[in-house]
């Protein structure tokens, strides 16, 4: 077996840092999910602005354990846009990463209409993701300040979060914030959900 075809950390950035096409790159990405470690963080940070590349590198972010990679995407957005913006917000909620809630309120709060709604909405849905106690905190915050197709959009995340509380062994958190939910939307279909659940 050749060298290129070697499922290591290290074949695999040899070819981020190789002039392979596209297509090559997007496959290392792939593998990375399964073998990268913090020497990854770097190389696939590098490819978060690019238009094809960046929902590969996302991936290998979101799978490395190491607290860099959550790092390296919290410094990412300010420096993109639209949906590459949205891709890194939706990783730290998949990555469920704690500390990025006070960026992710602000996201909430600036892109909540217009083109860069997208941004708002995969902020709130991280925050469900994440469903941390400052989350759901912020998530009751936006949902008492929020209106319209934001507003719903914020229930939809806080109805995850109950399932991630719940996941997390907090049933009695979980039972609170449906409380809230229903109180929050006497009608409708968060109401119905939260009083289903």
């Amino acid at each position: 077996m050749s060298s290129k075809h070697v499922l290591s950390e290290e074949s695999q950035l040899a070819i981020l840092k190789s002039d392979a096409p596209p297509h090559e790159k997007a496959v290392a990405c792939h593998k990375l999910v399964y073998v990268a470690g913090p020497k990854s963080v770097a190389p696939l940070a590098a490819m978060l602005n690019d238009e094809i590349l960046s929902d590969y590198a996302r991936s290998g972010l979101e799978a490395i354990e190491d607290a860099s990679a959550s790092q390296a995407l919290i410094d990412a957005l300010p420096k993109l846009k639209g949906r590459l913006l949205a891709g890194a917000v939706n990783s730290l909620g998949v990555r469920r990463e704690g500390k990025a809630v006070g960026v992710l309120l602000t996201f909430s709060e600036k892109f909540t209409s217009g083109d860069d709604l997208a941004v708002g909405d995969a902020a709130v849905s991280s925050l469900g993701m994440i469903a941390s106690e400052p989350a759901v905190v912020v998530l009751k915050s936006l949902i008492s300040r929020s209106f319209d197709s934001h507003r719903t959009a914020v229930g939809h995340a806080s109805l995850m979060a109950v399932e991630r509380l719940r996941s997390d062994g907090k049933a009695a958190d979980a039972e609170e914030l449906l409380d809230f939910l229903a109180d929050a939307f006497p009608d409708g279909p968060i109401h119905d959900a939260a009083k289903r659940l």
